[in-house]
């Protein structure tokens, strides 16, 4: 009886071991593969981590590039305009500077000879009250006859240089002013001024 009992106490023993080894077995199995999901979902993780980071870097760039893309081409077009704003001041300087009183005279005098052919047409005259001053003071034989006999020049501050000559009482005139002669001049110029500096801009 007491033989049967140890054994019996034995056999309950090596089971109770074998099944605490086959749990423990199970147990480190299982926190093995709980580890590798671990480590693969870690690894996916830091894939997607570097994906996304890869992907704002190249956003950045992107972004960075085209912000300078687009202040190089602001710049470009804040220089053109400069330029071409200082070639119409230059433009029309030199207009001014050439429209002298004598200048005005010489024009006059050729203008009136064309538009008064019969001696009957009377034309007006709009100049600067510098201008008109200066032609008042002049000694010209030729002036004073045309004056006398064919033109009425007035002076007014809303002329700086040149003139605007039309039929007397009349609401049409022909704009010799600077201003008119230098706007004739930039819509011919300033888009041939624009092509070179988009030549020179472009290498």
């Amino acid at each position: 009886m007491t033989s049967e009992l140890g054994s019996l106490i034995e056999k309950i023993k090596k089971e109770g071991i074998e099944e605490a080894r086959s749990t423990a077995d199970k147990i480190i199995e299982q926190a093995h593969a709980e580890a590798k999901n671990k480590l693969h979902e870690a690894d996916k993780q830091k894939e997607e981590i570097i994906r996304q980071a890869k992907e704002e870097s190249e956003r950045i760039i992107k972004n960075g590039e085209e912000a300078l893309r687009l202040a190089g081409r602001d710049t470009v077009l804040a220089l053109k305009s400069k330029i071409i704003d200082l070639f119409d001041a230059i433009m029309k300087r030199e207009i001014s500077g050439e429209m002298s009183p004598e200048v005005i005279k010489e024009m006059l005098l050729k203008i009136a000879a064309q538009f008064n052919t019969d001696g009957t047409t009377a034309l007006e005259v709009v100049l600067s009250p510098a201008d008109k001053t200066a032609l008042d003071k002049m000694s010209d034989n030729m002036l004073k006859k045309v004056l006398a006999e064919e033109l009425t020049i007035k002076g007014s501050d809303k002329v700086e240089k040149g003139f605007r000559i039309g039929l007397k009482d009349s609401n049409s005139y022909y704009d010799f002013t600077d201003e008119a002669i230098a706007q004739t001049l930039k819509a011919y110029l300033n888009p041939r001024i624009v092509k070179i500096l988009d030549r020179s801009s472009n290498g």
